[in-house]
């Protein structure tokens, strides 16, 4: 039995718009944010989605997009602590032209999921995984034939889709704010 999963991106920040890693810092949604929110919720009603529940980053961002989505289909949404972005220690605050100049490979790494952000007080990709698996097996065991809307954050929608590619999903690819992807676990 599978469980459906709508994944959504959170809208925009103004750290994403200087392309500055947010990680665990807890940056708002701007105003563009916020409409993209409103408008990922017009675009899945019109697809007919209809979803069970809404589980969310503990994030402002993500919680603010969850509100947002919950809003328009009148329906709560819920928390989940493994779905936060992965933490990018010392790096958070810096965008990635700064990031390169330091670290000329890390990017590339990134987008591989071969990261081990450990050296700057942050997370590993093993480490996300870790939370993500926690996730999924949470998921699984309390939504089985549902349709969950799940907002989350880049990072960890890389990771789903590394865990997921057999379904198609391209984890090097870059997830734009406000968007959505789907996934059947």
């Amino acid at each position: 039995m599978a469980v459906k999963l709508i994944l959504v991106r959170h809208g925009q920040t103004d750290w994403n718009k200087e392309f500055r890693l947010q990680g665990v810092t807890d940056i708002p949604l701007n105003e563009e944010g916020k409409e993209q929110a409103r408008e990922t919720a017009k675009k899945l009603k019109k697809y007919g989605i209809k979803p069970y529940v809404i589980i969310s980053s503990s994030l402002k961002r993500a919680r603010c997009t969850s509100f947002i989505i919950s809003s328009a289909f009148g329906i709560p949404f819920a928390v989940h602590e493994n779905l936060i972005e992965r933490n990018f220690g010392s790096l958070e605050g810096k965008n990635w032209k700064e990031i390169c100049k330091l670290y000329p490979d890390l990017k590339r790494k990134d987008r591989k999921q071969a990261y081990n952000y450990q050296p700057f007080g942050g997370e590993s990709s093993l480490d996300v995984f870790k939370r993500l698996v926690g996730f999924i097996n949470f998921v699984k065991n309390n939504y089985e034939e549902k349709t969950v809307i799940v907002v989350t954050h880049a990072g960890v929608l890389r990771m789903l889709f590394f865990m997921y590619r057999n379904q198609g999903l391209n984890f090097h690819q870059e997830t734009k704010t406000g968007e959505y992807y789907r996934l059947e676990i």
